[in-house]
């Protein structure tokens, strides 16, 4: 076979044109057989006019069985170097054509010369944009892997980062083992970049909208997560058997000769780093998390609200370490509270109000809990403690309430007994600020009361905050006395009370506004209203207490049940009675930080919980998620949306948190639908329309 190379760089006179940049092949006649397609006949007629550059050569062109007009336009195209000005207007078959005679040059004539690779890299780079051919990238790219594989392993290492440049994510397994086993050959560890392509082909890997939804913050937590579990990369190692590379040609030619043998001719033999599955099973483990904590954040920023609030909403869902380079869209409102709010200490005090529209609460007299405690838990994300939690104390904020917010300064979270000490101090303050003040003596025996209760300093920040946001408005104490002890079961009632009794009454005086105020918590936790007189006459611990009168001013009241000598006025507590009071307090706060966490057997179920499932029977398309999330979906695909007290019951009903019930329907419908089938808002919005093929009337 008669063969003339060009090689790069070359330029060749061709009838009336001239072809320049070399790297093709010519041959005087036509060549039998599949000979070589790519070689430019000399003796074949070309037409003084040009076919249009999109006219189809279809499947293996070959140079000698075009006709006349398309070898003008190939011609043509070598003449003006390769590189149309309209390159979406060009035939692939053309660039084909030109490639086979690249392809045979690095395999059959092993021509190692870098500047072939560097031409197929150039031709990807001006015409891949403009045609979405697999075929076109895949052979092109193979190839170039493959050539500069040949031309060896440092060579190889040079070049496959700007393939992976262009080849947008898509590395196949057969390039990958390339890729592994240069990289275990040189001894260098496995890049993220590398490890990220390596996590997308792996079966183990979960497929989800997340990772398209939110490419950009998938690759930053992909590449922070595997940095630190690989601090400079993974180093490799190599299975004992070699791996088997295998190159499928596009050219008739060479396919030609994978009949003639029994072996293909082919393929290299390389380090087999891909092979040793075991080493790569934190890098999928890695790459489901993220899926796992992006799925919020991608739910978020697919919703069709356009707020600022929805903007926070999609900053909030950002797993901790995405928070840490992106700036919350509410540092604005933090930096104004920072300067013109009331401060008293570290400690800032806003309305809930003012805070509220950030989180896309709309005004209203009395927040939700669930709003409140969305409040709350977003400016945890951000650093900021609220106080008091609405869990500790059994109610929202009141749109026009304080609050105290100041800088978190531990990421621990508070011990178990101070939500019983903020129940306490909210029993305690009504009683304290019934004469209309809290004195300092009073406040200053609460701290010694209790302080043996707290014991580390982020808790006793909290509790000084709760104080603080109380003392500025005492009757927020007096409010929230209803719904506090509707929670106190009858089982701590008893003990509860009385030790409030023996606080009040611990300065040796009671006075008469005190007990009004007794009275009224008495019967709020339905006990005698003269419980408290009764304490005091039966407890030896008290006799000396004596009753105060409002009037006149200068009497000493009376005591109880006999007369004693004046006591100074204000809570004024001495050594001895602390210590009688400690052991009890400790008792009390246990009962109180524990009873409003259990649920009371005689409570109504909530108004909005939804209805009961006529049937248990699950249909087919419901099979695949979970037995114990299948009712509830069942239920919330029957409805547009629902709003976040009716889910939480739902959830409830169903006894299932509703993060857990939430999260997991829409990975179950990521995986199963295409998309998250619930979206987070108030109400809740159901894409019911996913399954709507598979619902009965």
């Amino acid at each position: 076979m008669s063969l003339q190379w060009y090689p790069p760089g070359q330029t060749v006179q061709f009838e009336d044109l001239k072809l320049r940049g070399g790297m093709f092949y010519s041959t005087p006649k036509a060549l039998n057989g599949a000979g070589e397609p790519s070689a430019i006949v000399a003796a074949a007629a070309v037409s003084k006019h040009a076919d249009a550059p999109s006219s189809d050569l279809g499947y293996y062109p070959a140079y000698q069985n075009l006709p006349p007009s398309q070898r003008r336009t190939y011609l043509e195209w070598l003449a003006a170097g390769r590189r149309d000005q309209r390159p979406e207007e060009r035939a692939l078959g053309y660039l084909f054509l030109f490639f086979y005679g690249i392809e045979r040059r690095i395999i059959l004539d092993k021509d190692r010369d870098p500047a072939l690779i560097e031409e197929l890299l150039a031709l990807l780079g001006h015409y891949m944009p403009h045609h979405k051919s697999r075929s076109f990238s895949g052979y092109f790219l193979s190839l170039a892997h493959y050539g500069s594989r040949l031309m060896g392993t440092d060579q190889y290492r040079h070049f496959w980062p700007r393939f992976f440049e262009i080849d947008e994510g898509k590395t196949g397994e057969e390039v990958m083992k390339l890729v592994l086993a240069n990289l275990c050959e040189l001894g260098e560890p496995m890049h993220w970049s590398i490890a990220y392509r390596l996590a997308l082909a792996s079966p183990g890997s979960r497929k989800s909208v997340v990772v398209s939804r939110a490419q950009q913050e998938f690759w930053t937590l992909f590449q922070t997560r595997y940095e630190n579990d690989f601090s400079g990369g993974m180093n490799l190692k190599a299975a004992k058997q070699e791996a088997v590379f295998r190159y499928q040609p596009a050219s008739m030619a060479l396919l030609w000769q994978t009949h003639s043998g029994r072996t293909w001719p082919y393929e290299l033999k390389v380090a087999n780093a891909a092979g040793l599955h075991s080493q790569f099973s934190k890098v999928t483990e890695i790459w489901n998390s993220c899926v796992d904590d992006l799925s919020g954040y991608t739910r978020a920023v697919s919703s069709k609200k356009q707020t600022d609030a929805a903007g926070l909403k999609a900053w909030m869902e950002l797993p901790a370490e995405l928070k840490e380079k992106k700036t919350s869209p509410m540092q604005p409102f933090w930096d104004w509270m920072t300067a013109n709010a009331p401060r008293e200490q570290e400690f800032h005090f806003v309305t809930a109000g003012t805070l509220a529209p950030w989180f896309g609460i709309a005004e209203r007299k009395k927040l939700t809990r669930t709003q409140a405690n969305e409040m709350v838990y977003g400016a945890a994300a951000m650093g900021w403690t609220i106080a008091p939690h609405p869990d500790h104390v059994d109610q929202a904020f009141a749109w026009d309430q304080e609050i105290a917010v100041y800088r978190r300064t531990t990421d621990e979270p508070l011990e178990p007994q101070i939500p019983g000490l903020v129940r306490l101090l909210y029993l305690l303050m009504p009683v304290a600020a019934a004469d209309g003040t809290v004195e300092q003596s009073e406040i200053n025996a609460f701290h010694k009361l209790v302080g043996h209760e707290v014991t580390k300093d982020g808790d006793l920040q909290y509790l000084e905050a709760v104080l603080l946001a109380l003392l500025r408005d005492t009757e927020v104490a007096v409010k929230a006395l209803p719904s506090m002890t509707k929670h106190i079961t009858a089982r701590t009632r008893d003990a509860v009370f009385h030790l409030l009794v023996h606080i009040a009454a611990a300065d040796g005086e009671v006075a008469p506004e005190e007990f009004k105020v007794l009275r009224k918590i008495a019967r709020a936790l339905e006990l005698d209203a003269d419980a408290a007189e009764r304490i005091l006459r039966d407890d030896v611990a008290f006799r000396e207490v004596t009753v105060a009168e409002a009037k006149p001013a200068q009497r000493k009241g009376e005591k109880i049940p006999e007369k004693e000598a004046a006591r100074p006025a204000g809570l004024q507590l001495d050594m001895d009675r602390i210590a009688a009071l400690t052991k009890e307090t400790h008792e009390v706060v246990s009962m109180l930080s524990a009873v409003m966490t259990e649920e009371d057997p005689a409570a109504p179920s909530p108004e909005s919980a939804p209805a009961a499932v006529e049937s248990s029977t699950v249909p087919d398309w419901a099979a695949s998620i979970a037995a114990r999330y299948q009712l509830a979906l069942i239920y919330l695909v029957q409805h547009d949306e629902l709003d976040n007290e009716s889910f939480e019951s739902l959830a409830s009903k169903h006894h299932l948190m509703p993060d857990d019930l939430f999260n997991s329907i829409n990975s179950w419908a990521d995986e199963n639908l295409g998309d998250f089938l619930l979206e987070r808002s108030d109400p809740i919005r159901i894409y019911r329309d996913l399954v709507s093929s598979n619902l009965t009337n």
